[in-house]
């Protein structure tokens, strides 16, 4: 967060590659005194049980990460086999959680 924020003062929102990393965000708004969504909005990615335990609950954008394991891997088998893996981009969806923080 104070890496984001050294680079933007003016932020307004914030994605985090992990809902983790979206966890403790909020705890510098805090010592800024910057309520969260109101001054900044914060989401992050994966669904982790972290996302909707902490206040406030976290945005995040749920995967299918079991499904993105197992596509990686046949793709890899099969690239390993000499075989054609189709398309270099496989969507797999994702679902966008809407919560508290924005």
């Amino acid at each position: 967060m104070l890496e984001l924020l050294s680079r933007e003062a003016r932020l307004d929102a914030a994605f985090f590659a992990g809902d983790v990393w979206a966890a403790g965000a909020p705890f510098e708004c805090q010592r800024r005194g910057w309520p969260v969504p109101g001054r900044l909005a914060i989401a992050g990615l994966d669904n982790q049980g972290i996302a909707s335990e902490i206040c406030p609950q976290r945005t995040t954008i749920s995967v299918l990460r079991e499904e993105i394991g197992r596509r990686a891997t046949s793709m890899l088998l099969d690239r390993l086999d000499g075989k054609d893996v189709g398309p270099k981009i496989v969507d797999v969806e994702f679902e966008l959680i809407v919560r508290k923080s924005t």
